[in-house]
């Protein structure tokens, strides 16, 4: 071996340790990349999903809040609703003229849609129509029957019983109307 060939025998091994170390810095630069776009991707996933519970705490705060506004309306709003309709509790209602049931209708009417409408549930709303068309026959043709007013009232009243969260209160309808029905005998 010529010393040429033992200079180009050390090229070629500084050549290949030279490259070698090349390759393995590439290897483990885009290794080291990929485990950074992991970490990368990890902390924008946990920044989205923070977002979103943010965001959903917002929207379920939002929503109490509404739920506890409309709450507080009704609060103030169903006592003059209760009162339209103390003139037809069981009792007087044998003494029920149309002029006095057109007078409850309109009353209901005011209440449902100026004093109330922003707080009564689709339920309460629907059972005050009921209520209010049947008194409104009543005045038309000074007729009405005692048993379906009495069953419109109590199920308008329960609608507004549950609309305050006091559905147990007043119960089953049908058993309010038996017992009703026993009292009077």
């Amino acid at each position: 071996m010529t010393n040429s060939d033992s200079n180009v025998l050390v090229a070629l091994i500084t050549a290949g340790a030279t490259f070698t170390g090349v390759v393995i810095t590439l290897l483990f630069n885009y290794l080291n990349a990929k485990q950074e776009e992991k970490r990368h991707n990890r902390q924008l996933e946990l920044q989205e999903r923070q977002t979103k519970l943010e965001e959903n705490k917002f929207l379920r705060t939002l929503h109490h809040q509404r739920q506890i506004d409309i709450f507080e309306a009704r609060l103030a709003t169903y006592p003059q609703i209760f009162e339209a309709l103390s003139p037809l509790e069981k009792r007087a209602q044998k003494d029920i003229t149309p002029k006095k049931a057109k007078e409850i209708e309109s009353t209901l009417k005011y209440c449902s849609y100026v004093v109330a409408p922003h707080c009564l549930s689709p339920n309460a709303l629907m059972k005050a129509t009921e209520l209010r068309d049947l008194l409104y026959s009543f005045y038309e043709n000074d007729e009405v029957i005692v048993e379906e007013l009495n069953e419109k009232r109590l199920e308008f009243l329960q609608a507004l019983h549950q609309d305050l969260g006091r559905d147990a209160w007043i119960g089953d309808l049908k058993s309010l109307l038996e017992i009703e029905t026993q009292l009077e005998r």
